[in-house]
């Protein structure tokens, strides 16, 4: 049963103290890399603080795109003249379907935009449904 006006309270570390919670996370996280060791080694990011720069903002862009861990799937540049969206007519709905089935398939989209991102052509519901296909949307001059 849902209640909106509930309230949830929560105290750091209430059942018992701080430092008995230090040691806890410490020996389960042994217990947890003992665990998983293959498969950490075979699919976790490296830690990204012994990397270059360049090296750490690809590693935050991968570790944020579950997809980036799979060799099978490509990474597509899509360019557009503007945001496909579907409320405008035209082809518009057309090109977020064929975005939609490509990012369905498992594939990295990085959609380009040719014109400027206005809310009266793509406003935050329109934003919001390209973001939720796991679409990055980069916006502005192609000069």
């Amino acid at each position: 049963w849902f209640q909106p006006g509930a309230v949830a309270l929560h105290s750091e570390h209430g059942s018992f103290s701080q430092s008995n919670a230090r040691k806890m996370m410490k020996d389960a996280s042994i217990v947890f890399r003992k665990k998983w060791e293959s498969l950490l080694q075979a699919h976790h990011v490296p830690n990204p603080h012994a990397l270059s720069k360049h090296e750490q903002e690809l590693e935050y862009m991968r570790a944020a795109d579950l997809r980036a861990r799979d060799p099978t799937k490509a990474n597509i540049l899509w360019l557009e003249q503007a945001a496909p969206n579907p409320e405008n007519g035209s082809g518009f709905g057309r090109a977020f379907d064929n975005l939609s089935v490509v990012s369905d398939l498992g594939h990295r989209i990085t959609l380009v935009l040719r014109e400027k991102l206005t809310p009266d052509w793509c406003d935050n519901l329109c934003r919001s449904r390209i973001a939720d296909l796991g679409v990055e949307m980069v916006t502005g001059d192609w000069k």
